[in-house]
């Protein structure tokens, strides 16, 4: 945790990769639960797992390790996906 995201805040509220600060949606796991709540009001449920388990390689076909890789995707990882989500919906 604390590594820098993609998606930094620029000082003037806009985002860009030239910012010094991640959101605080990808580093605060309360903030990242609105996301993924969003999400399940969306209907992108389905979307959204696909997704995840894109952005961290989990591993389909270990029925131990792929949920337990899932669980333990940082607030990036989960952001990323539910924008990769809303993208393809």
């Amino acid at each position: 945790l604390g590594h820098p995201c993609t998606y930094w805040s620029a000082p003037r509220g806009q985002w860009s990769v030239f910012a010094t600060t991640p959101p605080p949606f990808t580093t605060d796991h309360d903030a990242c639960r609105l996301v993924e709540d969003e999400i399940e009001r969306r209907g992108l449920v389905r979307e959204y797992i696909t997704a995840l388990g894109n952005v961290i390689n989990a591993v389909p076909f270990d029925d131990d390790l792929w949920p337990w890789q899932h669980m333990r995707a940082t607030p990036e990882q989960r952001c990323h996906a539910a924008w990769l989500a809303v993208r393809a919906a």
